[in-house]
């Protein structure tokens, strides 16, 4: 909805979609670029929520993407991991359901990406840590959550801005909560 993000569209646009939980942001991403539209990277670590995101691209008509099944992080790891088979699934470091694989964007894409949205549920910090190589030298625009700690509010903006200065930043709620708010980067 910000018109900003419509005038620095690029000829391709390769969208990583951290979180994608259903592939829904995915979709809504095809359709907002259109024929513009290259190559999907969405990065799941639960498993049958990878499966749904699968099936809703395949009825949606998404076929250039690549889901993996690894969480956003500052370094190689593996953390413990709730799984809970919807949009509450999360890394808490020790325990949880599952142990999951997590990496640095930085080493997980060789593709120009040029859009990264975020909705990791409180690792967007140590995430967008691990896209700092992405994040200065292409300078994607990004779209990410800052509702999950109530820090994120400020670090996550000072943090973007110290890596790559060019940005201009945007915050939009999208709720009548504290939830739902997300900060933009163009």
């Amino acid at each position: 909805d910000l018109p900003q993000l419509k005038e620095k569209m690029c000829e391709k646009e390769n969208f990583v979609d951290g979180g994608c939980l259903d592939g829904w942001s995915s979709i809504c991403f095809k359709e907002w670029c259109g024929e513009r539209c290259g190559k999907i990277i969405a990065f799941e670590p639960d498993v049958y929520n990878g499966n749904l995101c699968k099936k809703n691209f395949a009825e949606n008509g998404i076929t250039d993407y690549r889901i993996v099944n690894k969480g956003l992080w500052d370094e190689k790891n593996v953390l413990g991991f709730e799984e809970n088979k919807n949009g509450l699934s999360k890394v808490v470091g020790f325990g949880g359901s599952a142990n999951i694989e997590v990496d640095c964007l930085d080493h997980m894409v060789d593709e120009r990406i040029t859009f990264i949205k975020m909705d990791v549920e409180g690792a967007e910090y140590r995430a967008l840590q691990g896209s700092e190589q992405i994040i200065r030298r292409q300078t994607p625009k990004l779209a990410i959550s800052i509702y999950h700690k109530p820090e994120d509010l400020y670090e996550i903006p000072i943090m973007i801005k110290e890596i790559n200065p060019e940005y201009k930043l945007y915050v939009r709620q999208y709720a009548n909560a504290w939830f739902d708010t997300v900060l933009y980067a163009v």
